[in-house]
């Protein structure tokens, strides 16, 4: 389902179509709405949390100084907003282990994964 290493917006449609029936249309419709819904409640300064996943929250950068790789010259790097993830516990475990002092258990697989 993953094109070249990573999994994109046309391969959730496609696991959707595939995996669980949906019409493409609906599938489309689905993935688009919940990728707007994320980009809604970020933009009004909302965390987003999807548990056993991860959330999302902005956080802001103050301006500070830094170096043109160039030349070595410093220049100002203005402020900014920033897109912070933070991986949930499910995942983490999956991919890294249970931290220390952790259970040792492994979580239980979800009834339907993204894996093609």
């Amino acid at each position: 389902m993953a094109t070249a290493g990573k999994l994109t917006r046309v391969g959730l449609v496609r696991h959707l179509v595939d995996r669980l029936g949906y019409t493409k249309k609906d599938a489309t419709l689905l993935v688009n709405t919940f990728f707007r819904s994320m980009t809604e409640a970020l933009l009004a300064g909302e965390g987003v949390e999807l548990r056993g996943f991860g959330s999302f929250r902005v956080r802001s950068r103050a301006s500070r100084m830094g170096r043109n790789p160039r030349n070595g010259q410093p220049v100002q790097v203005p402020a900014k907003q920033v897109v912070y993830f933070k991986i949930g516990k499910e995942l983490r475990d999956k991919l890294v282990g249970p931290k220390e002092g952790g259970t040792g258990q492994a979580p239980q697989e979800p009834e339907s994964h993204l894996e093609g």
